[in-house]
């Protein structure tokens, strides 16, 4: 019940949900005797927006400038308009969902991280390409730079 325990919290979650599954940020490793761990969300302990620093952040912020975008282009044209309203409201079903039940955002993402990519397809076409270009490499960049710290947080736990 985090919107009405914690609102700011759960729009903290809310930001998260959309910006996670395309650009991640770096994963914490938590250290408890014969329990260590890389995670995202420590047990009970609020996700931060301050997770995203540096290149991530970039990322992070391209990221939701394009999917802002094309789900306004998408919205706009009536040939795709029709489409949007599946992604867009099972990622605000998601969303609600997991800020009353559950901790886990990452976990789940996979559950709405097709409707993200969805609502950027349908509207990405609407865009001039060199706009989708100059957004797509920090993205790209910045998922890589996740995934090398993601590959070096593994390389720290010990049995």
């Amino acid at each position: 019940m985090r919107w009405i325990r914690d609102p700011f919290r759960a729009c903290i979650y809310a930001v998260y949900a959309v910006v996670c599954p395309a650009v991640g940020p770096t994963p914490l490793v938590m250290r408890v005797p014969g329990w260590d761990m890389v995670s995202y969300e420590p047990a009970h302990h609020v996700v931060l927006l301050s997770y995203y620093l540096g290149l991530q952040a970039v990322g992070a912020v391209a990221w939701a400038v394009l999917l802002v975008r094309s789900t306004t282009k998408a919205l706009q044209a009536e040939k795709t308009r029709a489409y949007v309203w599946l992604p867009l409201g099972w990622i605000v079903f998601s969303i609600l969902f997991h800020n009353v039940w559950g901790d886990e955002m990452a976990l789940y993402s996979p559950h709405w991280s097709w409707a993200l990519m969805a609502l950027v397809i349908l509207g990405a076409r609407q865009l001039p390409l060199k706009f989708v270009a100059t957004l797509f490499v920090p993205i790209v960049v910045s998922q890589i730079y996740t995934l090398i710290q993601i590959h070096t947080a593994l390389g720290t736990i010990t049995r």
